[in-house]
């Protein structure tokens, strides 16, 4: 496996495996999400940008990272997160995870999916507040 830096050619393979993985709804969301971003800085995002994982030319995961104008100062959002379900549990969304977070300075916060609070706890993340369904920091 390897990663590297999402391209504008992926778009069709990531959103199939970010609609298998968090549903429809998503995979309409993510389309024009990374349609939009990728190539251009839109008005509201002060950055932006994606890693895939490659198996055999094949993605079998990605992960972004992203700041907005509104984000709090110091803190960075993971965007876009899904792993392959044949690859689950096989390191593959902690590498991705690592290397989309390396050398970011601040808080990295998430909006998790209740079958991925584990994950992040796993990986040092917490409620932010008791009441917080899904909003994780590290």
């Amino acid at each position: 496996m390897r990663i590297r830096k999402y391209k504008t050619v992926d778009n069709c393979e990531c959103v199939k495996l970010i609609t298998d993985s968090l549903g429809k709804s998503c995979g309409r969301l993510s389309k024009e999400h990374l349609s939009a971003r990728i190539g251009s800085k839109p008005e509201d995002y002060s950055f932006c940008r994606w890693l895939v994982a490659v198996e055999n030319k094949k993605i079998i995961g990605i992960c972004g990272v992203y700041r907005t104008n509104s984000t709090p100062q110091g803190f960075w959002g993971i965007d876009w997160f899904a792993v392959d379900k044949k690859y689950r549990k096989k390191g593959v969304g902690k590498t991705l995870l690592l290397a989309i977070t390396k050398g970011i300075k601040g808080k990295i916060f998430v909006w998790a999916t209740k079958r991925a609070m584990k994950f992040y706890a796993k990986a040092g993340f917490k409620f932010l507040e008791p009441e917080s369904d899904y909003l994780m920091v590290r």
